[in-house]
């Protein structure tokens, strides 16, 4: 049985004097890309992320010490240090150095999230800000709109929609396609994607947090999984 672990943190307590300890805590590679952002809140957002990863790798037994993250491609992956040396020495088979792990980040305003899996996984938060729109052409196929509109709480199914969408971008990562060109059934769950069969084994799940956050979980499987959230 699979298992998928989704840690969250509140960031709201951080400021500009623990930047430089957040810092010292990622890797040089998530460092860089702290540091590239202009908004200090954001270089804490991103820091955190990783710090959730090795949280979670750490839990599990792992030795954080033994791993690495790539973040050269679009899907951040984890790999074997000791395997990846191997395979530039040696030219032994590049699998070697997969962990059997995936994982997923995500952030909106106060709230991090990090999804772990031995499964494909994505994640994605969003804060229920006022004055959400009810409609978007980047978002929503025409089918989808009227039951946003319809909605006993439009703000809270527009999100419930764009967080699942999200998510599965960053689980399959299918580079050619947008959120509109994912059609989602939502009124049954397990929620399906319609109109393509090879896409219906993704399963999803959606979640308030704060009751002010909406955020949601696409994970690579039909059958059933151990989930564990873990709020930081």
């Amino acid at each position: 049985m699979g298992f998928v672990t989704v840690y969250m943190k509140n960031i709201k307590e951080y400021d500009s004097k623990d930047l430089e300890h957040l810092l010292s805590m990622v890797s040089p590679a998530r460092r860089e890309i702290a540091l590239r952002k202009k908004d200090e809140k954001d270089q804490i957002r991103s820091c955190v992320c990783e710090i959730l990863l090795w949280k979670g790798l750490t839990e599990r037994g792992l030795d954080i010490e033994e791993l690495a993250v790539s973040y050269e491609e679009k899907k951040p992956r984890l790999y074997d240090c000791f395997a990846k040396v191997m395979v530039e020495k040696t030219g032994m088979d590049p699998s070697a150095m997969n962990v059997g792990l995936d994982f997923s980040f995500s952030h909106s305003k106060d709230y991090v999230i990090c999804g772990i899996s031995d499964l494909p996984i994505g994640v994605d938060v969003e804060y229920l800000r006022k004055n959400l729109p009810l409609y978007s052409d980047h978002i929503f196929a025409e089918s989808e709109e009227a039951t946003v509109r319809n909605a006993p709480n439009p703000s809270e199914e527009f999100l419930r929609y764009w967080t699942c969408k999200e998510s599965y971008i960053k689980c399959a990562y299918p580079k050619e396609e947008n959120l509109r060109s994912v059609t989602l059934d939502m009124h049954h769950l397990p929620y399906a994607i319609i109109e393509d069969d090879k896409r219906k084994e993704y399963y999803f799940e959606t979640h308030s947090l704060n009751d002010e956050y909406q955020w949601a979980l696409c994970v690579k499987t039909r059958e059933n999984f151990l989930l564990n959230i873990v709020e930081l």
